[in-house]
């Protein structure tokens, strides 16, 4: 009996590089980021330098950049997309930035009850 053993399909080649890109993208758009507005504004006025945030949230291409400019990507176009470790250290930041923001932003009048 002479069986033939088919070869398995052949995957797209994937990077580890470019699934650990795809994961943390992945996990940062599932995140807080776009679960309260105070997120993406905070996020947003403080990589523009603007005390004044955009009224609609940005892309994810935007957010992940803004993220990753917060952690020291530069974002030349010889850059490529920014890697984990720079969207991991903007992240961490961002948190920060965000309690920041929400604690200046808050509207109650706190000591004169």
């Amino acid at each position: 009996m002479d069986e033939t053993i088919a070869a398995p399909a052949a995957e797209p080649e994937t990077s580890d590089r470019d699934l650990e890109r795809s994961l943390l993208a992945d996990l940062l758009a599932s995140s807080r980021l776009y679960r309260t507005t105070e997120d993406y504004q905070a996020l947003m006025a403080f990589v523009n330098k603007s005390p004044s945030p955009p009224d609609k949230p940005p892309t994810l291409r935007e957010a992940v950049r803004a993220i990753a400019k917060l952690g020291g990507f530069i974002g030349r176009k010889s850059d490529g997309e920014p890697g984990v470790k720079v969207l991991w250290r903007g992240w961490i930041r961002l948190q920060d930035i965000v309690e920041t923001w929400t604690l200046l932003h808050s509207h109650q009048d706190v000591g004169n009850a």
